[in-house]
């Protein structure tokens, strides 16, 4: 079967344009400890990484958490993690230059994030990136969140093109799985995860530590 030639390039941003969980991990484990909740932080990116704020909190502290204090909690850690991250906040190696790249030869770009709307304004003005992406989705625009394709589709949908003709670049399982469930190519960043852990995904394009390993003509060819 051959593979439709691509026209977008759709980024998740957490752990991928940006390499920033292990803040993200402290500020949630810290604001968990406080609630006399335990867990490892292993344990929280295999079940949490990828999902947004609300559903982490109703699965890991209170399934019945009202939207009122899920938003409490949520402003409490994400303040947080800003005032931690802000200082040493960068994009992961080889970003840009695939960007400049992709640009030139006329893919669309994406970012498509379970993060909320602080967060996204948070990293795109603060790298001065915001520019660079022809739409935007973050956790204010779906329903369902990954691994739900809801939120990839709605950055095709708003880029005017096919799943198909869409690379999704993940960093977490659940996004990793939203991308397939998509239908569209798939590419896993080695960073919040060791390369290996994602050895048995057999749907993967492929496996990269950063985007400096990627040969665009590669990907986006026939």
């Amino acid at each position: 079967m051959t593979k439709s030639p691509k026209k977008a390039f759709i980024f998740d941003m957490d752990g991928t344009i940006i390499d920033n969980m292990p803040v993200h991990i402290l500020t949630w484990l810290d604001l968990l400890s406080g609630m006399g909740i335990s867990i490892t932080d292993k344990e929280f990116l295999l079940r949490a990484n990828g999902r947004t704020n609300g559903e982490i909190m109703r699965m890991l502290i209170d399934e019945r958490m009202t939207d009122d204090r899920v938003q409490v909690l949520a402003d409490r850690k994400e303040a947080r993690y800003r005032e931690l991250y802000g200082p040493q906040m960068e994009t992961v190696t080889g970003f840009r230059e695939l960007v400049q790249q992709a640009k030139a030869i006329g893919i669309k770009l994406a970012v498509a994030t379970s993060a909320p709307r602080e967060n996204v304004d948070f990293v795109l003005d603060g790298l001065g990136i915001r520019d660079m992406f022809d739409a935007v989705v973050d956790a204010e625009g779906i329903e369902k969140s990954k691994p739900n394709p809801e939120i990839f589709l709605t950055a095709a949908r708003r880029l005017g093109v096919e799943p198909a003709e869409c690379v999704v670049f993940e960093d977490s399982y659940a996004g990793l799985e939203a991308g397939r469930r998509a239908g569209m190519t798939v590419i896993a960043l080695a960073t919040t995860h060791e390369a290996e852990a994602f050895a048995e995904l057999t749907y993967l394009d492929r496996i990269v530590k950063d985007f400096s390993e990627i040969k665009i003509g590669e990907i986006v060819g026939a």
